[in-house]
């Protein structure tokens, strides 16, 4: 029994001593360490997993943009559809012997409006299209023509042409809207004379059709 008693006390002072608690510290910092590298290389390696299925998806990196346009079945398909078109008619026979104005059609308004050290309006309205643009002899922008059909209204389109509206008044570009239930109307004597009347204009003016 003395020697058990002995050999327990021995062992107890051996944990109690100061020379073990200090190898359980460094064994306890190591196996830290150890974690703490190993959680890290975890953390970057799924990382760079997700980036690089990130950037195998993402269309603003050029390399994917060639693959996925290589991949696609591209076909060519009309600017315009009907209505538009007869409405692009009118407005191309209006000009035809005049130098002073040119129509184009499905015009982005990145290319004639600019937001001047704000890149959050820009990217809001750049990529936004106009049916029809007006421009002077100097390439000026000078009437914007939208064409609401009647199977314009859908999802965001109010907000989408509340964004157009408000970036043509304030770049004073006048700007029509020939509604939907305008099908049936003249274009030549409804949307002409409105035309006519804001070549010259100088305030931005907005007039539905």
């Amino acid at each position: 029994m003395n020697f058990i008693s002995n050999f327990i006390a021995q062992i107890t002072n051996l944990l109690n001593s100061e020379a073990f608690q200090n190898l359980l510290s460094i064994v306890a910092t190591k196996n830290f360490l150890i974690g703490a590298v190993v959680t890290f290389l975890f953390i970057w390696f799924m990382r760079q997993i997700k980036q690089a299925k990130y950037k195998k998806g993402r269309v603003t990196d050029y390399d994917n943009q060639v693959r996925f346009v290589k991949r696609a079945r591209l076909q060519s398909k009309p600017l315009m559809n009907k209505s538009e078109y007869e409405v692009f008619c009118v407005l191309e026979d209006r000009f035809h012997d005049t130098k002073r104005f040119r129509v184009f059609a499905q015009v982005n308004l990145g290319e004639f409006i600019k937001a001047e050290y704000d890149d959050a309006a820009r990217r809001s309205f750049n990529s936004k299209r106009t049916d029809f643009l007006i421009i002077d002899q100097f390439g000026n922008p000078k009437i914007a023509i939208e064409y609401q059909g009647l199977g314009h209204y859908g999802n965001h389109s109010q907000k989408r042409d509340e964004v157009k509206r408000l970036c043509y008044q304030s770049a004073g570009i006048h700007f029509i809207e020939i509604i939907g239930t305008a099908l049936a109307k003249n274009y030549s004597q409804v949307l002409i004379p409105e035309v006519d009347k804001l070549l010259y204009e100088t305030t931005a003016k907005h007039v539905i059709v």
